[in-house]
């Protein structure tokens, strides 16, 4: 997956935020400064409850005049539902249409030249900028992901445009498909966080490392109070971390509790096999005082247990 352009089908939802006050509306309901969608701009941010846990992550793109919002995976008529129980006075109309478009996840520098070469040279990739641009017909929008240490863009099309994009001249050496495994590999090594894993309505923006999604300057939005509250009075109690297991290959692990000696100081949420450093790796959420070094994983029987410790992302 390193040498060459890679892909994988996301699932993620689309909806379509229709009207003049969507901007505004969003603004008030996500954590993010979305102002700059005016501008063109993509925004990701965190739609959260009036006690700050997670409801989706979602990423906003100005698209002809309207706001696409893509979700997490399945989470779209969540989603949908949320915005629709905030519309009051605004005209506003929330579309979902997942059905004819979907994402995909284009991985590696070499995706800007897989691109390129298939429509015979295209504008450089700009990240928070959405890039545009017909093929055979269909449309097609490529974003950038900050959230990743490695190259990752997403691909915002329908599963037809894809394939007559993958169509012109593609083979196996330029760019390759991603499966399940090893794409759930890759996302723990870079710790991003997955809707119904790391990201529920247990968790807080702050929590899930999703600082980076969280505005202090803006105005009021739904959550505001306690998370500005958390982070103020420093009162954030665990948050999510790498870990790596010393356990075998062919031993699938689940989520489970992590020891410091005696004292529970977490538990793990997404398991996967590193082929990079050939170990058994994992997301969790562990308190926030805990140093890394030396723990103890231990299966949810308990019966079990595999050294572990605590690694700074991208793991590997």
């Amino acid at each position: 997956m390193k040498e060459h352009a890679a892909f994988f089908r996301e699932w993620r939802g689309v909806l379509r935020l229709i009207g003049s006050e969507s901007v505004d509306f969003l603004q008030r309901l996500s954590t993010n400064d979305v102002d700059p969608l005016s501008d063109g701009a993509v925004v990701t941010s965190v739609l959260t409850t009036e006690k700050a846990k997670v409801v989706d992550v979602c990423t906003f793109i100005p698209d002809q005049g309207h706001i696409l919002v893509v979700t997490s995976q399945s989470r779209e008529k969540i989603v949908k539902s949320w915005l629709e129980k905030y519309i009051i006075m605004e005209d506003i109309t929330v579309e979902d249409i997942s059905s004819s478009l979907t994402t995909y996840c284009l991985i590696n520098a070499e995706a800007d030249s897989f691109l390129s070469s298939v429509l015979g040279g295209i504008p450089a990739i700009v990240p928070r900028k959405p890039l545009t641009f017909e093929f055979s017909g269909f449309s097609f929008i490529v974003i950038h992901d900050d959230a990743y240490a490695r190259s990752v863009h997403h691909l915002v099309c329908s599963k037809e445009a894809f394939d007559a994009l993958c169509a012109k001249g593609v083979h196996r050496e330029t760019l390759q498909p991603v499966g399940s495994m090893a794409f759930e590999s890759f996302r723990i090594e870079q710790g991003v966080p997955l809707a119904d894993r790391e990201i529920n309505l247990q968790i807080n923006p702050l929590e899930a490392s999703l600082n980076r999604y969280v505005s202090f300057t803006k105005g009021c939005y739904i959550g505001q109070e306690v998370i500005a509250r958390i982070d103020t009075y420093k009162k954030l109690q665990k948050e999510l971390r790498g870990l790596i297991i010393e356990s075998p290959q062919d031993r699938m692990l689940s989520p489970g509790s992590l020891w410091d000696a005696s004292e529970r100081i977490g538990v793990t949420t997404s398991h996967a096999w590193s082929f990079g450093l050939r170990r058994q790796i994992a997301l969790g959420f562990v308190k926030t005082a805990s140093e890394a070094g030396a723990i103890e994983y231990r299966e949810e029987s308990g019966t079990v247990s595999f050294p572990a410790r605590i690694s700074e992302f991208p793991l590997c």
